[in-house]
């Protein structure tokens, strides 16, 4: 804790999935750390990607954003508020992953990372039985809604 009270309300930081959903562009000095390690690993899959809910990816993107919902994997779907689009970043994200057959455990897992911190992500390491039925689960909605089997 600080010295001084209230300095840490004054530097907020803000994970990339809440970044998302406020208006405007968060500074790169307000957003929550994450290892350059991981940012290295990640970006470059996103090489070509373009958010701007294209059509072709509506669909799929769709149905992960209710999985995920219902899943809540970081505990934050409100049940009251009925936010099915609580996870519409990580469904994007994921949808590209899909779409360009890079869904694997390493990739599954940076992203939870990325978007809210190492600390606040539910999955800990690549082998966790968790992440895999994900995979396994994510794969089985692509291929309902795109006729694909990335496996």
């Amino acid at each position: 804790m600080s010295e001084n009270p209230g300095e840490e309300l004054s530097k907020p930081s803000f994970t990339r999935h809440a970044g998302f959903w406020i208006n405007g562009v968060i500074p790169v000095e307000q957003q929550s750390e994450v290892s350059g390690e991981i940012q290295d690993f990640f970006y470059p899959y996103f090489k070509n990607y373009i958010h701007a809910d294209p059509k072709d990816r509506e669909k799929i993107r769709l149905a992960i954003e209710k999985y995920l919902y219902q899943e809540d994997p970081i505990g934050i779907s409100d049940e009251g508020a009925k936010n099915i689009d609580e996870y519409r970043p990580e469904a994007d994200l994921i949808t590209w992953l899909l779409m360009t057959g890079s869904l694997n455990p390493k990739t599954l897992l940076t992203l939870w990372i990325l978007q809210f911190s190492e600390e606040l992500s539910p999955y800990k390491s690549e082998g966790d039985p968790k992440i895999l039925a994900m995979i396994e689960s994510l794969n089985q909605i692509y291929m309902a809604n795109e006729g694909k089997d990335l496996r």
